[in-house]
């Protein structure tokens, strides 16, 4: 009998099946899949890595209440595919796209499948955080969303119409 010391790792099997042992081969599992090619499909994989500093989670103004809602906002967007969440109202469960010039702070720099991965981006998607007036925003790359953007105070991200 093989009495293994505390401390000591066990010896890998020749048979176990190989994980992931870090971001990078998650990230690589989830750009090769079939949601991630074929999106409208799929039910959208909310991504929160490339969030602006300054329109956060953590900004000053969003209350514990906004963030209880974008949570619901998201867990529920997450139960439609992408077809259904194009087909619906934007103050439902619905979208519209702005043009990037159009919002008051700039995209972070390095943005996940850009033309030159730049950020350079003609338009952003913008989703209503409680179906009324503010929003979250970001870009959908397949069925990706990135949020870059959540909205504390309404206007702070654009002019609204």
């Amino acid at each position: 009998m093989n009495a293994r010391v505390p401390g000591q790792r066990r010896a890998k099997s020749s048979n176990a099946s190989p994980r992931p042992d870090n971001l990078q081969a998650v990230n690589d599992v989830l750009t090769n899949s079939f949601a991630y090619k074929n999106g409208d499909q799929a039910h959208p994989i909310f991504c929160f890595r490339h969030l602006h500093p300054h329109f956060n989670t953590q900004q000053k103004g969003l209350t514990a209440r906004d963030k209880a809602n974008l949570l619901d906002r998201i867990a529920n967007l997450s139960g439609m595919s992408w077809s259904d969440i194009k087909q619906s109202p934007r103050h439902q469960y619905g979208f519209e796209l702005i043009k990037v010039k159009q919002l008051k702070p700039k995209l972070p720099q390095v943005m996940p499948g850009a033309p030159d991965e730049h950020g350079d981006y003609d338009k952003i998607w913008v989703f209503r955080r409680d179906g009324k007036k503010h929003v979250f925003a970001g870009v959908r790359i397949g069925a990706v969303f990135h949020l870059v953007f959540i909205e504390a105070k309404f206007g702070d991200l654009y002019e609204h119409d």
